[in-house]
């Protein structure tokens, strides 16, 4: 089984960057420099925790006015062809469907954002079982393993034949907390975290030897 995230979406930090500045600037707080707002996606502390260190205390008003924003920027972004998949996505997730894997997706994102990224890039129909944790379930986001221990109460699989992929560190350390395997895809070659996955891969493709070796 594996549980998949947004890394499929290319272009998808830089989109959600800009949300995050004009948030904060509807809310009338100063906008920190790149490095730090980075940390909303990337490190070890949640969001909110992250959101807090920058002094607010609404998180409510924040998520509500970022997700009035996102929607319509994601939907904008995949018809211009800025957000789109990666060239291994549609023949991975095909693969493994023939191959008899259940896929299910555990995202951060809001539900019908979700639901909009997934109808627009055409992958929905390959998730058996989608969790989209939101605003409404912000505390209890990657790194907190809630979400994926939902993903596999609802799919009933084991931990131990799950395999969670992401592109952060958020992803390992939710994976660990839930005590299944974890798997960084890092196309580029250049991420390295205070936590090591369990395995790294460059390429989606590589998934069926971690596949083919836990099989053995």
């Amino acid at each position: 089984m594996c549980i998949r995230d947004r890394y499929y979406d290319k272009g998808i930090i830089e989109f959600l960057d800009k949300i995050v500045i004009n948030t904060l600037e509807d809310m009338g707080f100063p906008v920190p420099n790149k490095d730090e707002r980075v940390r909303l996606w990337r490190g070890k502390k949640s969001s909110n925790d992250v959101l807090r260190d920058w002094g607010i205390k609404d998180l409510g008003k924040f998520w509500k006015i970022f997700d009035d924003y996102q929607l319509p920027t994601i939907e904008k972004g995949i018809k211009t062809g800025e957000v789109k998949l990666y060239d291994d996505v549609i023949p991975v997730l095909d693969k493994l469907k023939n191959n008899g894997f259940v896929i299910g997706m555990m995202t951060n994102t809001p539900p019908e954002i979700t639901k909009a990224k997934l109808k627009h890039l055409g992958i929905r129909e390959y998730f058996s079982c989608v969790i989209a944790m939101g605003t409404e379930r912000q505390e209890y986001a990657k790194p907190h393993p809630y979400g994926i221990n939902e993903c596999m109460q609802k799919l009933g699989v084991d931990k131990n034949d799950t395999a969670h992929v992401g592109d952060e560190l958020f992803d390992i350390l939710a994976a660990k907390n839930a005590g299944c395997h974890s798997v960084l895809i890092d196309r580029e070659g250049i991420k390295s975290f205070e936590e090591s996955p369990d395995f790294k891969i460059k390429s989606l493709y590589e998934l069926f030897d971690i596949f083919t070796l836990k099989s053995k």
